[in-house]
Parts: C-alpha cells; sequence; structure tokens
C-alpha cells in the first residue's frame, strides 16, 4: 500500500495515515492502516526535508526510500508503562550482587579516582541506553535483532548470541549467589555455637545444603516470574527486590558510621587498613579493577523492551527513565563504597558482605540479597528468552504460541539452576562472557546501531562512533584481565 501510494501519488485514504517523530537530528517515520502494520524507516534532515504534516511528495519520497531503511513490522499493543515502572525495572537490571566487590575497587583507587570512574561508567552508560532508545522509538517493537538486520546484517546473529550468553550467565550467576547466601544465614540463625554448621542435626542440616535453596527459590520465585511476557508486569517484584538491595546498603552504611556497630573496634590495624585520597596502588591494580565500575552499569539488554512498553515514549521521556535509574545507582554504588571503604580502609575484602561478623542482623541481609537475586532473574531471562527464541524461530519470543514461549522458558531456567548447582564458581567464564558479551551489548552495538541507522551528522552520532571505538579498544583488554586475574 505505502510503496503504491508513493510510486502512483496517491493521497492517504481509506483509513491511512502517517506519523513523523521529530528530535533534532532523528526523525523516524511510520505509516499505518486498518491491518495494523506498518511502514517504519529513519531519515535525516535531508530527507525529512520532503515530508510535512499535512501533505505527501510521492516524487522525493520514492527517492528516499531507495536510500532509507524499511521494515514491514506488526506493532504490539500501544505501551502502558510508566516512567517510574521503566526506571524501577531498569534500576533493578543494573543492581546486583556486584554491589558487594564495589568497596575492593573503591579502595584499590582511592577516593576521588573511584568517584571519577563511577560518574564516567555512569555516563558513559547512560549514552549507551540513550542510543539505543533512539533506535527504539524509530522502529517500533525493535530488538537487537531488528536493529542489526536493518543496519550491520552480518552481525545479527552475533547480537543475539551475545545477549543470549551474556544474560544467561548473569541470572546463573543470582542463582549460584542464592547458594551462597542463604546457608551461611541459616547458621547465624539457627546453629548453635557448639554446632556452628548444624552438622550433628539432620533437619537442620538441610538448611545448609547450598542446592536445597536454590532449587526452594526457583520453585517459588523465579518458576512464576519468568513467566510474564511484559516487564512492566515485574514493576512490583522490582520495587520489592530494590527495598532488599537498600536494607543491605543500609546495613553496610550502619557498620561504617555506628560506633557501636564498627567490626574493627578494638581489634588494632589488622582489621582496618588506610584510607587513601588518591590511587594507593599501581596501575595495574587499577586497571584490574576498572570493569568493575564499567559493567557494574550494564543493563542495556532491555532497553528496547522498556521503550516499547512506555507509554508515551517520547525521547524526553526516554531519557528522563534512564537519568533516574543511572544516577539512582551511581548513588546507591557510592555510599555502598565509600561506607564499606570507610570500615575496613586498605583491609577491605573483595565481597564486603563475608567481612562482617556473624550477627542476626547481617544474616537478615543475606536473606535479603537472595529475594534480590531471585527478583532480578526474570530481568535477565527476559532478553535471553527473547534473544535465543529469534536464533531457534527466527521470531521475536512475544509472538510465539504460548507451547513454545514456555517451553524456551523453563529450558532456561532448567539449564541455569542445573549449573548452578553442578559448580560453586563461574568466575572464569562469567568473566569472559562479560568482557566479550557486556562490552558488545553496552557499547560497540549500540554505537553502530546508532551511526549507520542516523544519516545526518550531529553530537550524538560522534559520541556513538566513540562508543564503538571505546568497545573494540576495551573488549582484548578486559578479556586479557580476565584471564590474568583467574576471571575474579
Amino acid at each position: 500500500i505505502f510503496f503504491r501510494m508513493s510510486m502512483e501519488g496517491l493521497e492517504p485514504r481509506n483509513g491511512i495515515g502517517y506519523d513523523i517523530a521529530d528530535n533534532g537530528s532523528e526523525h523516524s517515520m511510520s505509516l499505518r492502516n486498518g491491518s495494523g502494520y506498518g511502514v517504519v524507516g529513519s531519515y535525516g534532515t535531508r530527507h525529512m526535508r520532503s515530508l510535512t504534516a499535512g501533505s505527501l511528495d510521492p516524487g522525493a519520497l520514492r527517492d528516499d526510500l531507495r536510500e532509507s531503511s524499511c521494515l514491514l513490522i506488526k506493532p504490539s499493543k500501544v505501551g502502558s508503562a510508566s516512567i517510574m515502572s521503566c526506571s524501577i525495572n531498569l534500576c533493578n537490571t543494573i543492581l546486583g550482587a556486584g554491589i558487594l566487590g564495589l568497596p575492593h575497587a573503591f579502595a584499590e583507587c582511592g577516593i576521588v579516582l573511584g568517584l571519577s570512574l563511577f560518574a564516567f561508567a555512569g555516563i558513559l552508560s547512560a549514552t549507551g541506553l540513550h542510543l539505543l532508545s533512539a533506535c527504539a522509538r524509530a522502529v517500533p517493537d525493535g530488538s537487537f535483532n531488528v536493529m542489526a538486520d536493518l543496519t550491520v546484517p552480518t552481525l545479527k546473529v552475533l547480537a543475539d548470541l551475545a545477549v543470549a550468553l551474556k544474560c544467561f550467565g548473569v541470572g546463573t550467576s543470582y542463582l549460584i549467589v542464592i547458594g551462597d547466601v542463604m546457608p551461611d544465614a541459616c547458621r547465624t540463625l539457627f546453629c548453635s555455637d557448639d554446632n556452628p554448621h548444624c552438622a550433628l542435626d539432620f533437619p537442620l542440616s538441610l538448611l545448609t545444603d547450598r542446592r536445597l535453596w536454590i532449587l526452594v527459590f526457583s520453585v517459588t520465585c523465579v518458576a512464576g516470574l519468568v513467566c510474564f511476557k511484559k516487564l512492566d508486569a515485574l514493576r512490583a517484584t522490582s520495587a520489592l527486590s530494590l527495598m532488599m538491595m537498600v536494607y543491605v546498603c543500609c546495613m553496610i552504611v550502619a557498620y561504617a558510621w555506628i560506633p557501636q556497630l564498627d567490626p574493627c573496634a578494638g581489634m588494632g590495624d589488622d582489621c582496618k587498613g588506610d584510607i587513601y585520597i588518591t590511587p594507593p596502588h599501581n596501575p595495574f591494580a587499577i586497571l584490574k579493577v576498572i570493569p568493575i565500575f564499567i559493567f557494574g552499569y550494564t543493563c542495556h539488554q532491555n532497553t528496547f523492551t522498556l521503550v516499547n512498553e512506555l507509554k508515551r515514549p517520547t525521547q524526553s521521556r526516554c531519557d528522563t527513565f534512564i537519568i533516574l535509574a543511572v544516577s539512582t545507582c551511581c548513588l546507591f554504588y557510592f555510599v555502598v563504597a565509600f561506607s564499606g571503604y570507610h570500615t575496613y580502609g586498605s583491609n577491605v575484602a573483595k565481597d564486603i558482605i563475608a567481612a562482617y561478623p556473624n550477627t542476626k542482623f547481617l544474616a537478615v541481609g543475606r536473606i535479603g540479597l537472595a529475594f534480590n537475586m531471585a527478583f532480578s532473574y526474570p530481568l535477565q531471562c527476559h532478553p535471553c528468552r527473547n534473544s535465543v527464541s529469534v536464533l531457534v524461530t527466527g521470531e521475536p519470543a512475544q509472538y510465539l504460541d504460548d507451547r513454545v514461549f514456555y517451553t524456551i522458558t523453563f529450558c532456561i531456567l532448567v539449564l541455569s539452576v542445573g549449573i548452578s548447582m553442578a559448580v560453586h564458581d563461574l568466575g572464569l567464564v562469567l568473566g569472559l562472557v562479560g568482557a566479550t558479551g557486556s562490552t558488545t551489548i553496552s557499547y560497540i552495538l549500540p554505537g553502530l546501531f546508532y551511526t549507520q541507522y542516523f544519516e545526518e551528522w550531529h553530537f550524538m552520532k560522534g559520541m556513538a562512533y566513540a562508543m564503538v571505538v571505546m568497545g573494540a579498544i576495551m573488549m582484548p583488554v578486559m578479556v586479557t584481565l580476565c584471564f590474568m586475574g583467574g576471571g575474579e
């Protein structure tokens, strides 16, 4: 219908119309008709001059179409998610168990450099999210697969593979964390001083079995949540998950600033080291912890879904939930990192929660962390399932019938549970997945999509090129550091 209109000079009629979205140098046009299908394309400023709100120049449009990316799609229902809902889900995607390693990374860098790295990594993350959100607005119901097909078709399979492996690896690590923290919490709450591991008490000894807790959380919490097809349906559990993380942060702050809770009180210099304003160690030590800052904001895999579900997804509304989420997480990170560093100084452990005394206060924090991991797993499963669906069936997960949808979902969950129960540590594997997958998703692909899709040169296009170059440099460096550090 669209091409016939442009070739024959027909004006839109019989329920056919077109929408033009203008956001500076980022433009998109979509046509709509009674069937619910639309043709969308991206045009630079030069192309958009032939289109006005009340007229259509068939000749100019026909020429423009030869140079533009067009795709026949079937848009889903109009988004209904609020800015707050999208921001909460994005926050919950960002925040994870990695927050427990931030005090150690902060200690290696010193206060000034550590704070600068938090801000720098947050700005880079927000930039990548903006680039992806602009692409998501230009291509309704878009995804990494769709954008790769429009811009760099040779990377289409690689894009979905990177998303699937990265999200599956992170989700599996969440289950491993559950298996690590719950037995420790149970030992503190239920085991006596004479029998600290509950080894002599059969019913209680089950509570210290990590495999039991992985299975319990997977069945009672995770299995139901991964069945939702929309991220907006997870807003309540994401909010609850953030509350759990707030408790963990408050616990770390309390140990740092309440004298009665100071774990180093009366223990001498062996407990608390020095606090440095500038970097205390050699550059290699700083280089080793930089990935903790960089990958601490990885959440880009859910950008397309969040924009598609957002009510009235203008660029300003997209940027609002992005900035709100990233700035909130940056504040979380700095408070936790500085408080943990203040507690132990240069002697801070790589896992801050493992350094605290085993009290009931800490046990509740460990349980809260386990629930945070369980409620965060669906946010990793959602993009993983969508990419697996595209790789296996050729269709996004949202268009699958229920039988295939739930089959893929539970195959991912069962495989993830099996791996987490069989192994205690995926350090090197997860490190490699993060160094390659996270760099690809957060830096290289957003920049490539944006530079190839939007034609006019402007500031954000320059930033997009910079993101691609930065990602290409970071990946081999991160992989090298991963092998040198054993994946830690």
